[in-house]
């Protein structure tokens, strides 16, 4: 089946509240196995698990294909540069108000 949207788990998370500042283009939704991983694996993660599953089931789950999980890593990739650039922005902005 062909998705129009591979959604991230950042994307879901802020869908399963309703907190989008922006709606998602109607389409087939869906996210990868990878995915599912990263949100049922929050440390703290109770009773949130079940409405995860259930959230989850009303998607499309996508087959690992390489180009999923090459979009995948991507994805992780970037999301750790990016905490990385702000980390190193704080340490800066730091060492202006040192000087």
């Amino acid at each position: 089946m062909k998705l129009d949207y591979l959604l991230d788990p950042n994307i879901l998370i802020l869908l399963f509240n309703d907190q989008l500042a922006e709606a998602i283009p109607d389409g087939k939704l869906g996210y990868s196995i990878i995915t599912e991983i990263e949100l049922l694996s929050f440390s703290r993660l109770t009773k949130e698990e079940d409405l995860i599953k259930e959230n989850l089931k009303t998607l499309h789950q996508a087959a690992l294909t390489a180009n999923i999980a090459k979009k995948q890593f991507s994805y992780a990739v970037n999301i750790v540069l990016k905490h990385q650039m702000q980390s190193l922005s704080l340490q800066l902005g730091n060492l202006k108000q040192l000087y």
